[in-house]
């Protein structure tokens, strides 16, 4: 007999779920058909990454016009989640049709990434220094101080990077894994490798860590006698709460423009949050935009349908 090759099918984690491999029944010849198919239908689809837009090249103006178009679309009978999640289309919507994108090129880290100390940090620091000395006055005795600067600096960082490696090479063992050999090779080339999660299955192990917290904190581990008293005492303490909240308070007004422009921040932007939605834009929100922003928070006094 001859030993035959093996015919091999291959797959991404995208298509597998989809994908199914089986022998036909009747083609044959010197070895069996295979059969592969793909139901294409039910390939899930990818999720489109998040904008990001360069607020640094925004046409504000332009931005203020969309918003104010936007808004006077909103339906007033909204619930507040409603509201919110139309006040954040709104935004986006203007920001999409004012504000450019980011690019979305990844940078590599710095070459000194590897090897990088204070020391590293103090030459990089005296040669920026020197060369806006010399971009103010590009005299030629600047230049020659900076030409200086620079040849002393790379000399230094040569032999610390130098110093590095040898450190590194001493570290090495017959005990040295390849796998971290190759990592601080990785680094070293600048090549960054993702940072492993701290579980295998960190959202499983979440979901287990919040059951537990919620099975042992749960009133029924409590004894007979805790619950029974807890069960007299939920009338009065509902009662209590009913009056609470129909009573008018001095504090329970509503916020107004001023108080509202007063709260916004006015320095510069930070990495925004689930909403994509930017301190410079609310900032330059406009009279229309702010005002929408104080629609979801005019909460009616009241006690809370979903209150326990």
């Amino acid at each position: 007999m001859h030993g035959g090759r093996l015919d091999l099918s291959f797959v991404t984690d995208i298509l597998r779920p989809c994908a199914s491999w089986a022998l036909h029944s009747t083609l044959t010849s010197d070895h069996f058909a295979i059969i592969c198919h793909l139901n294409l239908p039910k390939v899930p689809s990818l999720q489109p990454p998040a904008p990001r837009w360069n607020t640094k090249l925004a046409n504000w103006a332009k931005f203020q016009t969309a918003l104010k178009t936007h808004l006077s679309t909103l339906d007033p009978s909204l619930t507040v989640d409603q509201k919110e999640a139309a006040l954040t289309d709104a935004f986006h919507a203007a920001a999409s049709e004012s504000i450019p994108l980011t690019s979305s090129s990844t940078t590599k880290p710095p070459r000194d990434y590897w090897f990088y100390n204070d020391r590293v940090r103090e030459l990089n620091s005296r040669i920026n220094s020197t060369r806006r000395h010399y971009r103010r006055k590009p005299t030629a005795q600047n230049r020659a101080l900076l030409q200086a600067v620079v040849s002393a600096a790379n000399r230094r960082k040569a032999d610390i990077r130098r110093e590095h490696w040898l450190n590194w090479c001493r570290g090495l063992d017959s005990h040295s894994s390849l796998g971290e050999m190759w990592r601080q090779l990785q680094v070293i080339a600048g090549n960054k490798r993702p940072i492993r999660p701290p579980h295998p299955d960190p959202a499983r192990e979440a979901e287990r860590l919040a059951s537990s917290f919620a099975t042992r904190t749960c009133t029924d581990n409590l004894p007979a006698e805790t619950r029974d008293r807890l069960t007299e005492l939920l009338p009065a303490r509902n009662d209590q709460v009913d009056r609470a909240c129909e009573d008018q308070s001095n504090t329970n007004t509503s916020l107004t423009l001023l108080e509202l422009r007063r709260a916004l921040k006015t320095s510069g932007d930070t990495s925004p949050g689930a909403d994509r939605i930017t301190y410079s834009m609310i900032t330059n929100a406009g009279s229309d935009g702010h005002s929408a922003l104080l629609t979801p928070l005019q909460t009616p006094p009241g006690r809370p349908a979903n209150y326990h």
